[in-house]
């Protein structure tokens, strides 16, 4: 991602349009009850690249996190989904949970989930609270064996 906080980033001194952070994901998934249920979990290295984001977000260069999520195909465009996370380093230890839904489609040669979800979270020391809600519109078009998902930077 990019600096979200460009204003507060420059106002800072950092005035430089950087990486924000680069995301790996080593994870597993499967699907239970004849596709009804998705289970999975995920480990999350997180590489924090700009200034801004290590000095003045997180104080550190990356951050490990663990991830358990599972999803319900409640109808045949409705998927209920719950995600929680875990911090494993003590920037951002704690807990953090996401409540929320997705709406899957799909064509030949595209699909897409648009998804609506809410977190809470008592990671960061700050007190337990939603900390926010989020929509996503991810649309795929695929072709044999690829599949291309553009996402902004």
């Amino acid at each position: 991602g990019v600096i979200a906080g460009l204003t507060e980033a420059a106002e800072l001194g950092d005035d430089t349009f950087d990486i924000d952070e680069v995301d790996f994901t080593l994870g597993y998934e499967t699907e239970l009850a004849d596709g009804a249920w998705t289970v999975g979990a995920a480990l999350y290295y997180y590489r924090y690249e700009s200034v801004w984001t290590r000095e003045y977000a997180y104080g550190d260069n990356t951050d490990l996190e663990a991830n358990l999520y599972a999803s319900w195909q409640a109808a045949e465009h409705f998927k209920p989904t719950f995600e929680y996370y875990r911090g494993l380093d003590d920037n951002i230890k704690g807990n953090y949970f996401e409540l929320g839904f997705a709406l899957p489609f799909e064509g030949e040669t595209w699909s897409t989930e648009p998804k609506v979800l809410a977190g809470w979270s008592d990671q960061y020391e700050v007190a337990s609270r939603v900390t926010n809600v989020t929509a996503t519109l991810p649309l795929t078009w695929t072709s044999g064996s690829i599949a291309l998902t553009p996402s902004p930077p």
